[in-house]
């Protein structure tokens, strides 16, 4: 019967040979509809085998990483990246070849010919093998094909003009990216179902490499940049937008085990729905998990692990995340809290790995205990001279900078002003870092939603009435230390100068100001010192007066206009005979300390 299905699909799929998948069509379909996966269809042996699957130089070694043994052992030079189910393990191999290898012995059950040496990527899901190759004849850049784990038997093939990435199946579809778009193929017959544009493939040059499937939802990109293709209406968004690859794409989609496989995003899905909550991402030798936000983006640091070695292959095996190493040593850290658990030596050097077993735990707890470590470690991160954990390096800022703790975040201010960092000045890192940082701090702080933020603002943005007591604003005005955006250094500093805001307010909103450090304050923090600086009342009941005289003295030790118009304002006041006495001494002396060449605008 199996034979029968097999021998009409292979002549279904002779007539989707014949017609040419195209590299640009209109978007249709649903891939969410088309691409169903039946509940509860989990491959039950995978948890009971786990396996490291090493490629070496001229040979594959599968390695237990429970108790550091050999399985199995075979010579073949690997050109692409492994796949396996819970049965086979597949090897794309020199000679345009994938090997099909029992997974447990190591024993090759069949070798499948492949028209095309450039592999881009294989999926297995039995009893199907789905492989895409690059082609270089007119008219066709690429083609996917599907053959039958059983017998081998190749059951359709399909040319494109786009270039085609890795691709994913899920309950009876194929899924690839192809050019700038997502395209599901049915599984027996490789006839097109649905059409997906990514819009960010074209608008922000994302790389639509590889395509996954986990927990109902989709995802396409490569490393470090995903996007989610969405739910219902399939809407994409990406996911840690803005945190590049360290290295170029090549024109070549997937060249075995390179570079490229050393900076990868990893994705935890709650036990409630198909959102990420929790990631990881691998950058050459450190890894950093962390909590995301609802947009997918950093928001919590969880822990931080780094080697000496470069990792070359990463995966979550239950409660255990795996890491195998360049120099052949596998490390097993705990998902919690990133400590080491084991450690198994390295022998010969390898190219890459697959990492097998047991699927991740889904956690029933999103608020994790993090490691007591995880702040110095994401400090100590930003100061590794390694110029190859930049992708790293940028998501530790953003979790510094997300922290609700302002002195936290102070490192991710001095990163941006160029008063630290890891590098020497004169290097592209260092400039990419240091850019990074600054758009960073051009974005909100803190760990509170858009939806929060907002309604600070909008209670913000309500003055209070001249001679009301009633409307206490300290609490809210704390809050925007904690977390904000930059918009609220307006509606302080307006807050500031309004008339009705009481004598004891102004000291929180000086404090908060002085606080979120922003240079925009500057120009109404030296107005309500000079508005003040007379006011005998004003300037001895309440020590904002000189709270804020401090801070403009801290702006006005640069070189910038503004620092230079702040200088010429604060002389001006200490020359007032008028001035109260203890404001004058603090300005006198704040003066009187700064660089002499201040008065000079910086060029930079």
């Amino acid at each position: 019967m199996l034979r029968h299905a097999a021998m009409l699909a292979l002549v279904l799929g002779t007539g989707a040979c014949a017609r040419v998948l195209p590299a640009q069509a209109p978007a249709h379909g649903s891939l969410r509809a088309e691409a169903v996966v039946a509940e509860g269809d989990v491959d039950a042996p995978a948890a009971a085998l786990p396996l490291v699957v090493m490629v070496e130089r001229d040979r594959v070694v599968a390695v237990d990483p429970i108790h550091g043994r050999t399985r199995w052992s075979l010579p073949l030079v690997v050109t692409g990246h492994p796949v396996a189910s819970a049965y086979r393990v597949i090897l794309p191999v020199r000679g345009q070849q994938l090997v099909v290898v029992d997974r447990d012995s190591g024993a090759i059950e069949r070798t499948l010919v492949l028209p095309g040496e450039a592999l881009t990527g294989v999926a297995i899901a039995e009893p199907w093998i789905v492989a895409t190759v690059l082609e270089d004849r007119p008219g066709v850049r690429g083609q996917i094909m599907a053959f039958s784990t059983e017998d081998g038997d190749r059951l359709w093939r399909r040319d494109t003009a786009a270039p085609l990435g890795v691709p994913e199946v899920a309950g009876d579809v194929a899924v690839v990216p192809a050019g700038e778009q997502i395209v599901a193929l049915r599984l027996r017959s490789g006839r097109e179902l649905a059409r997906l544009d990514v819009e960010a493939a074209g608008t922000q040059g994302l790389a639509l490499e590889r395509v996954a499937h986990r927990r109902g939802a989709w995802f396409a990109g490569a490393g470090t940049r995903w996007v989610d293709l969405g739910g219902e209406t399939d809407a994409t968004h990406e996911l840690l937008a803005g945190h590049d690859d360290v290295f170029h794409a090549t024109g070549r989609i997937d060249v075995g085990h390179s570079d490229d496989e050393r900076v990868r995003l990893w994705l935890r899905w709650s036990d409630v729905d198909a959102t990420p909550r929790d990631a990881m991402v691998l950058a050459r030798r450190a890894v950093v998990a962390m909590r995301l936000d609802g947009q997918g983006q950093p928001l919590r640091g969880r822990w931080v692990h780094s080697e000496d070695e470069e990792i070359v292959a990463m995966e979550v095996l239950g409660d255990r995340v795996v890491l195998a190493r360049e120099d052949g040593a596998i490390v097993v850290l705990d998902d919690s809290d990133g400590r080491v658990v084991r450690r198994i030596g390295g022998g010969e050097p390898i190219r890459g790995a697959l990492v097998l077993g047991a699927p991740p735990k889904i956690r029933r707890n999103p608020r994790l205990a993090d490691s007591p470590r995880v702040t110095a470690d994401l400090h100590r991160l930003l100061q590794d001279p390694d110029p190859r954990l930049l992708p790293v390096q940028r998501i530790a800022a953003d979790l510094l900078w997300r922290d609700d703790d302002v002195e936290v975040r102070r490192t991710v201010l001095a990163l941006a002003r160029g008063q630290s960092g890891p590098h020497d000045a004169a290097t592209d890192a260092a400039d990419t870092l240091q850019a990074h940082a600054q758009r960073l701090i051009a974005t909100r702080w803190g760990s509170a939603s858009r939806e929060e933020l907002a309604a600070s603002l909008a209670q913000l943005r309500r003055r209070p009435a001249f001679g009301r007591v009633d409307e206490d604003f300290t609490p809210l005005v704390q809050q925007t230390v904690r977390s904000a955006q930059p918009e609220v250094t307006a509606e302080l500093t307006a807050l500031l100068l309004h008339p009705g805001t009481s004598t004891d307010a102004l000291v929180g909103i000086v404090d908060a100001l002085g606080a979120i450090d922003d240079a925009a304050a500057l120009a109404a923090l030296t107005t309500f010192v000079q508005r003040y600086h007379a006011d005998a009342i004003v300037a001895t009941e309440s020590r904002a007066v000189q709270a804020a005289a401090t801070i403009v003295l801290r702006f006005a030790a640069g070189g910038s206009p503004a620092g230079v118009q702040a200088r010429t304002a604060l002389r001006a006041i200490a020359d007032d005979p008028l001035t109260e006495p203890a404001l004058r001494t603090v300005i006198v002396r704040g003066l009187a300390s700064l660089p002499a060449d201040g008065d000079r605008v910086s060029a930079r």
